[in-house]
């Protein structure tokens, strides 16, 4: 069947070539060619400024490009006109190599595996200065084998992030070393068709970035949106006359967390591995009361860590209107409601003695408006997922 879009096509491996991947545009045939890492990268020093060195305002500096960046949503090529990295506050005139276009940062640590060794490609830095920062491995292909922007997507891949999983160090915190890339090896095609990979795959990652700032806006609208409804002129009532804190029932099997039989909400700072597990009817606001206030909505079977609340709305058909109050009311409640001289805990009474507005007909036009943009918000999230998984396939597969 002809190939209209030229999309790639699933390939027979034991047809002619083993080594080619199981996707493939149609117009390539001859072999990949497999390289050990270490016979074409080398690898460059690199800084220890932490965040606190650093800052995204105004100006000439180097900038510089920390682990937190690539863990924290950096695009697999990073174009310094479109993509904001922050710059060293002081003057540095320093021996660190400057990355130039090509240049592959990999992040050498990771509480997740997942993350591990997780790359970005400097693929245009219009003339700015870059070094590569705090945990990360700065590389370069000397041997001039690859085009810019296809190292972004090769070290991307399931085929070398399994080798990097055999190699990672560490229980908690997870690392790698360039002296490991001696053991991994790649497979890299003529230039050619690297140029079209990169170009097709830069492609998914415009949409992707398009569809992330669609929800951006429509999240930012929601915020507006919420924010002019909690203003409305309405009586007050004591929180406590509209809900119940629902009791624990203590639970020490994580059988139905760890296989997602149902969800479970936590302070992420807590360590404590007690939880208690919910199977009630009805809709609950959870209120994670570790270190800042922050809640969500939930239905069905759910469970939560010692330090969450679960808040049972008592007056019916206003659980919704009562979620949107406490979550974008959270500057105020973080600046009332919490207490402690470490980790600050949101206070549960303070949470009953809360004034809360009474649910009127204004409030219900603004209800209307917020029902109609979650709608929104979660097919465009949905169609998100989508994308992110086609690139997760093709990565999988467009690569050996």
């Amino acid at each position: 069947m002809q190939n209209k879009n030229n999309i790639p096509n699933v390939l027979d491996k034991g047809r002619n070539n083993p080594n080619v991947p199981n996707l493939r545009f149609k117009t390539y045939t001859t072999d990949w060619t497999k390289y050990c890492c270490s016979d074409f990268l080398k690898s460059y020093s690199t800084n220890s400024l932490s965040w606190d060195k650093l800052s995204y305002e105004d100006g000439d500096n180097v900038l510089n490009l920390h682990y937190g960046i690539i863990h924290n949503g950096a695009p697999t090529l990073i174009d310094t006109a479109s993509y904001n990295l922050p710059k060293i506050i002081e003057d540095m005139s320093t021996s660190y190599e400057l990355c130039k276009n090509g240049d592959v940062i990999f992040a050498d640590a990771s509480e997740d595996t997942i993350d591990i060794c997780k790359p970005v490609e400097i693929y245009k830095t219009n003339g700015k200065s870059i070094v590569s920062g705090l945990h990360t491995i700065h590389t370069r292909d000397y041997k001039n084998l690859t085009c810019v922007g296809f190292k972004g997507y090769l070290f991307s891949s399931k085929a070398f992030h399994k080798q990097v999983f055999r190699l990672t160090q560490g229980t908690k915190i997870f690392s790698i070393n360039f002296s490991n890339f001696r053991e991994m090896s790649v497979s890299i095609p003529q230039k050619e068709e690297q140029l079209k990979i990169v170009n097709f795959l830069s492609k998914i990652d415009q949409r992707i970035e398009t569809q992330s700032k669609i929800i951006s806006v429509l999240e930012s609208q929601k915020k507006v949106i919420c924010y002019q409804m909690n203003h409305v002129q309405a009586d007050k009532i004591s929180f406590s006359n509209i809900c119940e804190f629902m009791p624990k029932t203590k639970h020490q099997s994580g059988d139905g967390v760890d296989n997602g039989e149902y969800v479970f909400y936590t302070n992420e700072e807590n360590t404590n591995q007690t939880f208690y597990e919910y199977d009630f009817e009805g809709e609950y606001i959870i209120a994670n009361t570790g270190g800042k206030a922050n809640f969500k909505k939930t239905m069905g079977k759910f469970a939560v860590m010692s330090d969450c609340l679960v808040i049972k709305i008592i007056k019916e058909n206003t659980t919704q209107f009562y979620y949107y109050f406490l979550q974008y009311n959270k500057d105020y409640i973080n600046y009332i409601g919490f207490e402690g001289s470490g980790l600050k805990h949101l206070n549960k009474d303070w949470l009953l003695k809360m004034p809360v507005p009474i649910l009127n007909n204004a409030h219900l036009k603004y209800m209307v408006l917020l029902k109609k943009l979650d709608q929104k918000i979660e097919i465009e999230k949905s169609m998100l997922s989508k994308l992110k998984a086609q690139k997760a396939y093709l990565l999988n597969n467009m690569f050996i």
